[in-house]
């Protein structure tokens, strides 16, 4: 399996379990906060103007950002990756006083904060949190926007990569390690 992909699902798995007690209330996934988790794909838009499908909410959507790779060796790249996080709740009414102010949303935005800072994807180092928004125009339905970033190491088409035609066996697991330019200077001659 592609690595990006595997970071991609192993993200997607790391919401899909974050517990929730939805009480008295009906869910399908009765002990999780979201009911459907998926890679972002405009369903909140799709939705809203019908060319789209219904979806159950809470719901996570992953979005990964395109970024700039950098090369380190040997066909390996490092890309300083950015994972979009779209939650989506739908409140018209929460019965305590707070219609037409869903403050659910940032409950979520905590547990979803809780739950991946400082997680570390499958082929990734840990995320780091590096900004927010919330939706101002909504109507019964509200996106809050988290984003994640991290580094992800690359091996596609490297000789690290099983699925390359340069593929080199290597006893035991290869390792990448970076190693920096250091100046050693001698004082000899003074």
């Amino acid at each position: 399996m592609d690595r990006l992909r595997q970071a991609v699902q192993s993200i997607l798995d790391r919401a899909s379990a974050i517990p929730y007690n939805w009480g008295a209330v009906k869910m399908p996934r009765q002990n999780y906060l979201f009911q459907q988790v998926a890679v972002f794909n405009e369903q909140i838009k799709r939705e809203k103007d019908g060319s789209g499908y219904l979806f159950q909410k809470p719901a996570f959507f992953l979005e990964v950002l395109n970024s700039e790779p950098r090369p380190l060796m040997s066909g390996v790249s490092e890309t300083e990756q950015t994972w979009r996080v779209h939650i989506v709740a739908q409140e018209f009414d929460a019965t305590d006083g707070t219609l037409d102010q869903n403050l659910s949303i940032f409950e979520y935005r905590a547990l979803v904060k809780t739950w991946l800072k400082s997680f570390t994807p499958t082929n990734c180092g840990a995320f780091i949190d590096s900004g927010e928004q919330q939706d101002r125009s909504h109507t019964g339905v509200y996106v809050y926007i988290l984003d994640f970033k991290n580094t992800f190491i690359d091996v596609s088409g490297s000789p690290y990569d099983p699925n390359s035609p340069f593929y080199t066996t290597y006893q035991g697991t290869p390792q990448i390690y970076l190693i920096e330019e250091i100046t050693i200077t001698s004082n000899l001659n003074s």
